[in-house]
């Protein structure tokens, strides 16, 4: 069973001599073709004993037979009886294993012609001395640069590989915090809807040498939000591919890497915005006595916690109470004071109301019918960073 073994080891390119598409080979390939000939001719098809031809040759079969055990043994562990097409299976391999037998000779072949055409398949190594890329909001400190080393041979042939940097861009909590931090920019390109991204860094001749140094930032305005303490993880990869491979419309997640290396990238809010809590009690209901002619209290109760952060709270109105009963439609004028904003910054404590006290004052009693009658203020609350 070497010959699977060495199977699953192969690059793309490897395996793809052992595919249909051998003429492709040549094309492409043309100094592959040599080394790949002895894989291709004793692997692609094998003629059993009953004249049927399988595609894929010695390796299919091969895999066949092990699937065809995996699920004998796993039956067997299971206490569960052989079914029908389980025992017609084994009944085949067994009866083409005979046929089969010879190709095994040739299993020597194969694994030396399969070294031979690894000497020549696109080689690199992608090393970092990184062990994460750490980025604060320290005096304004948003960006950080990664540095990654890159060494690329491919002996033998005129190649080239492509270094792309791969992240989904997205920050995650590390600690409890209910602020959404959204996402980290590499090389300008900046995630959006949690999709992995493929910035490409750039294009490496046979036998480079290269650093690669993806940039890292966050959003200034954004991380200034971030309480103190709060801690957040992303990460980010880079990896190359063969450029043979990179084609118009490929979806680079389907390929295999040639090499890759990985970088967890960490966000430590040193000196963002305080803790912040705070409450802002509205009253309910204001009832106010028919012909009462005095200021009413309208004011709103605040306690918080701000840090650097600043709370306003505005009231609105209409300016007019209607009355409550079907019919006939009549107004009640009231006039407004201190209706507008109020900041509050720091720690406020517990009850406190607006230094100017918002109030309404209600005239023309005796212009309406007397009744029921109202109408509803609105609290506008808001928060900023300072």
């Amino acid at each position: 069973l070497k010959a699977i073994e060495h199977y699953e080891d192969m690059s793309v390119f490897a395996k793809q001599m052992l595919s249909t598409t051998k003429d492709t080979a040549n094309a492409g390939y043309p100094n592959m073709y040599a080394a790949a000939e002895a894989i291709y001719d004793n692997s692609h098809t094998i003629t059993m004993s009953n004249g049927a031809i399988i595609d894929g040759g010695m390796l299919v079969f091969e895999e066949r037979m092990l699937n065809c055990a995996a699920d004998v043994e796993g039956k067997i562990n299971a206490r569960t009886v052989l079914d029908t097409t389980t025992l017609n299976e084994i009944e085949y391999c067994l009866g083409q294993t005979e046929s089969f037998l010879p190709r095994y000779a040739q299993v020597d072949e194969i694994n030396a012609a399969y070294h031979e055409l690894a000497k020549l398949l696109p080689k690199a190594d992608i090393t970092t001395t990184e062990t994460q890329a750490v980025l604060t909001n320290a005096d304004g400190g948003n960006s950080y640069t990664a540095d990654v080393d890159l060494t690329y041979v491919a002996a033998r042939l005129n190649r080239k590989i492509s270094v792309y940097v791969v992240s989904d861009h997205k920050w995650t909590p590390t600690t409890e915090s209910t602020y959404d931090f959204g996402y980290f920019t590499v090389n300008g390109a900046t995630g959006t809807d949690g999709t992995t991204i493929y910035t490409k860094i750039g294009d490496y001749a046979n036998g480079a040498t290269a650093e690669i140094n993806p940039v890292i930032s966050v959003d200034e305005t954004a991380a200034k939000k971030v309480p103190t303490g709060a801690q957040y993880s992303g990460n980010i990869k880079v990896v190359a591919f063969d450029s043979a491979l990179i084609t118009d419309g490929v979806d680079l997640s389907t390929l295999t890497p040639v090499a890759e290396v990985e970088i967890p990238v960490v966000f430590d809010s040193t000196n963002g915005s305080d803790p912040m809590v705070y409450e802002v009690q509205i009253p309910a209901t204001v009832v106010v006595d028919w012909d009462d002619t005095s200021d009413i209290d309208v004011s709103y109760k605040v306690k918080a916690t701000l840090g650097g952060n600043t709370l306003s709270v505005g009231v609105s109105g209409t300016d007019k109470l209607i009355n409550d009963d079907t019919g006939t439609t009549y107004e009640l004028a009231y006039s407004k004071a201190n209706f507008g904003t109020e900041t509050f910054t720091g720690d406020v404590a517990e009850g406190t109301k607006p230094a100017n006290a918002p109030s309404i004052k209600i005239t023309g009693w005796d212009s309406v019918p007397v009744g029921a009658y109202s109408t509803q203020l609105t609290y506008t609350v808001d928060v900023t960073s300072s």
